[in-house]
């Protein structure tokens, strides 16, 4: 008989150029790790991905190596942007959705609002209770 997966463990991955993405995974209270330091190792956790888009739309290459390896674990992402890019805003997790099949959980302007974490935590606890 197989062992169930702690519905209950996330850890965060995250990739941040200029450190707005990591504090905003910081405000989520779970545990979390840079995507740079997944080395292909096996993950207990289901993961949720926090990234940022890099030029005009394009998903990083730390972040597109991480998914390679890990997109099966990966329970939705948040992706960081500017708003001032207009339809460009947020592409990369547009991207990730579609290649990836990984739900588009948020798009944040720049480090967010009050409003976004909410909206995330919420989202993490709403998956947790749907999971169980």
């Amino acid at each position: 008989m197989g062992e169930k997966k702690d519905k209950s463990n996330i850890l965060i991955a995250y990739d941040s150029r200029t450190g707005n993405v990591e504090w905003l995974a910081r405000q989520l209270g779970y545990p979390m790790k840079p995507v740079q330091e997944f080395n292909g190792e096996e993950v207990q956790e289901h993961i949720f991905l926090m990234t940022h888009t890099f030029g005009k739309g394009s998903i990083t290459k730390a972040t597109e190596t991480f998914l390679n390896r890990y997109a099966g674990n990966t329970i939705g992402v948040c992706v960081s942007g500017d708003r001032r890019w207009g339809n460009l805003f947020g592409l990369a997790g547009d991207k990730i959705r579609l290649a990836y099949d990984i739900p588009l959980v948020r798009k944040i302007d720049v480090r967010g609002y009050p409003s976004d974490i909410e909206a995330v935590t919420g989202w993490l606890q709403q998956w947790k209770d749907n999971a169980e």
